[in-house]
């Protein structure tokens, strides 16, 4: 999540650090209603893997805020274009465990479920021939030269 509003020229807020060693903590994100992410998980809330050092604190252009953790920190973000599965999560889908946090959550059928619909979203561009590796009108860095 932190790159997109780089690209699309957001800004990030840095601020806490984990040391090596220590559990993962979680933490309740809401999801907000008629966002993806909401869709996927089937739920208004779930609780995430919050080991991050920086956060979006004001989204790019054409970024939604989609889920939001109760000290006010953006867990996800979501392009706002039907054309581009654009989803950025603030959490590591990929370390999701229900066994890391301890409960039966959402977390981890959010997690799953964005892995699927990605794959999905992939497949859909690729076979109807839409694939543009800058989809989503993101400068080049090269124009930015």
């Amino acid at each position: 999540v932190q790159d997109i509003p780089d690209e699309l020229r957001g800004s990030l807020t840095h601020q806490w650090e984990r040391k090596r060693g220590m559990p993962e903590p979680h933490h309740p994100a809401r999801l907000l209603p008629g966002s993806l992410v909401s869709r996927l998980a089937e739920a208004a809330d779930a609780v995430v893997n919050s080991s991050h050092h920086q956060s979006i604190r004001v989204p790019g252009r054409n970024l939604r805020v989609t889920a939001i953790s109760p000290d006010g920190v953006v867990e996800a973000v979501e392009l706002e274009s039907r054309a581009h599965w654009v989803v950025g999560a603030q959490w590591h889908p990929e370390r999701q465990r229900n066994e890391s946090s301890g409960e039966a959550d959402g977390g981890v059928r959010l997690s799953r479920a964005l892995f699927r619909d990605l794959v999905r979203a992939a497949k859909e561009t690729r076979d109807a021939g839409r694939f543009s590796p800058n989809a989503a009108g993101v400068q080049d860095e090269a124009e930015d030269r």
